[in-house]
């Protein structure tokens, strides 16, 4: 919110450095409402909520 990125800027950003991790962070599930979650392959997803929060994958 309030970042007009779409997830297919940030994808070919991220295809610009192959082989890196890629790394979110975020709260309220705001990448899964947004769908970014089936157009950018995270390593490492970090979804913090308000209670718990969760490190998924």
């Amino acid at each position: 919110p309030n970042v007009p990125v779409k997830a297919e800027q940030m994808k070919a950003v991220i295809e610009k450095y192959p082989g890196v991790a890629v790394i979110g962070f975020c709260s309220m599930r705001m990448f899964e409402k947004a769908g970014w979650l089936s157009t950018i392959s995270f390593d490492c997803l970090i979804d913090a909520n308000i209670d718990p929060v969760e490190v998924m994958k």
